[in-house]
């Protein structure tokens, strides 16, 4: 028999580790993970809540059992004006000696309709020193929204994988050396730049170039309008009088290395054919 369920599902639902797959520049990829408690049959599941600089248009939506098909989704964008966005949030409004809570109906004209404990209130869009305020952090204001209908041949706990595109992310490579005696001690970093305002907590990171992609953490934090330095990893070379041989497998031939000596900053040189000719 088919049954259809409610939204009201998403109320079972659980987050797990989210991912983030950085590209050297363009568009990198965000996969959220979540879980929800389904029926036999086609249920609804919603809203679920994205990134806000998500680009819902070209989502994916993947359940990771065999046994769940999804039938269709409804997606509902953010908006640039934040006004907008706060229809259907809770928000507080206080100027004149009094206070309003409660969420939003619509937002039109100068107009504000709040539905409170004691009904509709229908006033003025708030202007100094009147103070319009939300519990919501920005992320949440601003987050589009997915409404996904799925299918599942048994009751069961299904886990769905959202991806999509983000842009402002992006990573470089650096290499910097420490002259030893008779070797060159090279740290490999990856640099990954966050130039948006999302802030990012317990997240996979990876990043990919081309075919290659590399696992930097399992659970790390991405703040907004930062750069991560992550080590990657230790190489060694060889040093003869001022020639620097650096063995093949480490691949470095035509990048560039920052060489220190006792701490002392002797500059940036680039690696041709293995080999790094001191001054």
């Amino acid at each position: 028999m088919r049954k259809v369920v409610a939204g009201i599902l998403a109320l079972f639902s659980i987050s797990f580790a989210d991912s983030l797959t950085v590209n050297k520049s363009g568009f990198s990829t965000y996969t959220q993970i979540n879980e929800f408690i389904l029926p036999e049959g086609e249920s609804v599941v919603g809203p679920i809540k994205l990134l806000p600089l998500a680009k819902v248009e070209s989502l994916v939506i993947t359940p990771t059992d065999s046994t769940v098909s999804v039938v269709g989704y409804v997606f509902e964008p953010s908006r640039s004006n934040w006004i907008e966005n706060i229809v259907g949030k809770t928000i507080s409004i206080e100027g004149e000696g009094r206070v309003i809570s409660g969420t939003v109906i619509s937002v039109k004209d100068g107009y504000i309709t709040i539905d409170t404990k004691r009904g509709l209130i229908i006033t003025t869009l708030p202007t100094f020193p009147s103070r319009l305020s939300s519990s919501l952090n920005w992320q949440d204001l601003m987050s589009p929204k997915i409404t996904v209908r799925l299918k599942s041949l048994k009751p069961q706990n299904a886990s769905v994988k959202i991806s999509y595109p983000l842009e402002g992310f992006s990573w470089q490579v650096s290499y910097v050396g420490n002259v030893m005696k008779d070797k060159v001690l090279i740290q490999e970093f990856y640099t990954i730049k966050n130039e948006t305002s999302l802030n990012l907590k317990d997240v996979e990171l990876y990043i990919k170039d081309r075919d290659m992609t590399v696992k930097l953490f399992n659970k790390t934090f991405i703040e907004p309008y930062t750069s991560k330095v992550v080590k990657y990893r230790e190489m060694e070379g060889s040093l003869s009088g001022k020639v620097i041989k650096i063995p093949e497998k480490y691949n470095l031939n035509n990048t560039t290395i920052n060489l220190y000596k006792d701490n002392i900053f002797l500059g940036t040189f680039k690696v041709i054919n293995n080999t790094v000719n001191l001054p």
